[in-house]
């Protein structure tokens, strides 16, 4: 018996459950070596940024001539978003627009002119930022990817207590192989234990396929939704969970449906949404 496969299931979930997940400046208290839960987990492997914002003024006035639409380097790499300020002069007689008049490599500690900004081609421009100071893996935190936890190492350069802000991606095989080959064996066993007489395990319908396909959709959403809720610190985890749980239940009506003529009685759910 095997009327979905994996890849099927990920046709149906591109696009809204495995697409990879950006966090960007996670705020966190890092204190001791007390675990912190990210609000994610399944982190993607390098992907983890951790920085802790000491510097006590913004660093500037620079002076940059911005050429065109190329980066022009700020000779710091890691500033804080939303901090840097392009002027005409000293005076700040005119501060420029950040994504109208330039745009910004946060990370890359970059700057540059946008087409149609308000900023001369070859024109010189001052600019202030708020420099980050970047941690390591390893020796000043520990972070394990599958949990989304992280801890302040002791005897790193993390200062203790300390405001830390946590960049990170969600791997976009959060919906693991192992969930999804699960799901697709419980799916069909509940299929199978309700089919007609006249259909069996050996059957190739369509409709058995289709149904099949929607039931395993039903189940790894609602297998999310469960998950969501064990996020630990993330605020909009209730919100996320009944809209997986939502997801789930309109996959399980299209499932009741498509089945209807293929089994003898209504498939079960556990699915009870208030």
């Amino acid at each position: 018996m095997s009327w979905t496969d994996a890849n099927t299931v990920k046709i149906h979930l591109l696009g809204f459950l495995v697409n990879g997940l950006e966090v960007v400046d996670h705020e966190i208290t890092l204190e001791g070596s007390a675990e912190i839960q990210l609000p994610h987990r399944n982190l993607l492997s390098g992907s983890v940024r951790v920085a802790g914002l000491l510097a006590e003024n913004p660093s500037g006035p620079e002076q940059l001539t911005l050429n065109g639409t190329s980066w022009q380097g700020l000779g710091v790499q890691n500033v804080l978003r939303n901090s840097v300020v392009l002027t005409d002069d000293l005076a700040l007689s005119t501060r420029f627009i950040e994504n109208v008049d330039f745009a910004v490599d946060a990370v890359g500690g970059k700057v540059k002119r946008l087409s149609g900004s308000s900023i001369g081609d070859g024109e010189s421009v001052y600019v202030w930022f708020i420099p980050l100071t970047l941690y390591s893996n390893g020796s000043d935190y520990d972070v394990d990817l599958s949990a989304g936890t992280l801890e302040r190492l002791v005897g790193g350069d993390i200062p203790d207590p300390a405001t830390m802000l946590v960049s990170y991606e969600v791997n976009e095989a959060a919906v693991t192989d192992t969930l999804i080959s699960e799901a697709i064996v419980e799916a069909e066993d509940k299929i199978a234990a309700l089919l007609k007489l006249e259909y069996d395990t050996e059957s190739s319908d369509q409709g058995l396929k289709t149904g099949a396909t929607e039931l395993t959709l039903a189940i790894i959403s609602d297998s999310l939704a469960l998950h969501s809720l064990g996020g630990g610190t993330d605020s909009h985890a209730d919100d996320r969970a009944r809209r997986l749980m939502e997801l789930a239940r309109r996959f399980e009506l299209r499932a009741q449906a498509t089945l209807s003529r293929f089994i003898s009685q209504p498939l079960p759910s556990e699915l009870q949404l208030k």
